[in-house]
């Protein structure tokens, strides 16, 4: 469950910070969804002042939120070869990668990017590490990676709330709870760090505490999945 809703919220691929002038118009349409558009505008477009490898990584960009990782990986290889220190086409490799189920590839990719000073993408990758790890299995090496992200970014929000995922996971309650709350003081209103909240209550012997989150769930997110199980939690004090 973790895993897909980690891929769920995948594409948080890495563009240039100031895309050259012939990848505007397919960042553009990147940017709107219209990813078959893009594709279309890179595959005639010359590219005044942008490098063959920006366009290929907005390709690869395309490809894969068009549920074409496997062409993806290719294009970003593509750039790769031709500007080998590429550092959004680095990242989208690995990210493609974990996409893909490699794990153990992808890991070693993102360890190296978390380990290149200067790249803007070391929380990303740490983060990133961790999602690897957890479907391999390895849950304290998780944690391990994204207290590390949030040593880069202390308000790296994905990685607070997989945290606390990753804390309930490995029965740490208190720190699973904790980590929920920090999560809720800035995102009030998450179904889901409510539900993770409430969960961690309860299993620490905190009833009426988690009561009143799961109560909470049900009233601000009705029709939800994290309603229907706050619902079946709910119905202990009925």
């Amino acid at each position: 469950m973790l895993l897909t809703l980690a891929l769920a919220t995948f594409p948080a691929l890495a563009q240039p910070a100031s895309p050259a002038q012939g990848c505007d118009a397919a960042a553009l349409y990147i940017a709107r969804g219209d990813y078959n558009r893009a594709l279309t505008v890179l595959a005639t477009a010359t590219g005044k002042g942008a490098s063959s490898a920006d366009r290929f990584n907005l390709k690869g960009i395309a490809q894969l939120m068009s549920n074409e990782p496997a062409a993806a990986l290719m294009t970003f290889q593509r750039a790769l070869e031709m500007a080998s220190g590429h550092p959004e086409a680095q990242f989208n490799h690995a990210l493609t990668l974990l996409r893909l189920r490699r794990f153990v590839e992808s890991a070693r990719e993102l360890e190296l990017i978390y380990g290149t000073t200067g790249s803007p993408y070391r929380a990303r990758a740490a983060y990133h590490h961790a999602l690897a790890d957890d479907a391999l299995n390895e849950r304290m090496r998780a944690l391990e990676w994204l207290q590390k992200a949030l040593a880069l970014n202390r308000e790296y929000d994905d990685a607070i709330l997989y945290l606390g995922f990753m804390f309930e996971k490995t029965k740490q309650f208190e720190e699973a709870g904790k980590t929920y709350k920090a999560f809720l003081t800035r995102h009030p209103h998450s179904p889901v760090a409510m539900l993770g909240f409430a969960r961690c209550a309860q299993r620490s012997g905190f009833g009426e505490t988690a009561r009143q989150y799961f109560e909470k769930v049900l009233k601000e997110a009705p029709g939800t999945p994290e309603a229907i199980e706050a619902q079946k939690y709910a119905l202990l004090w009925e």
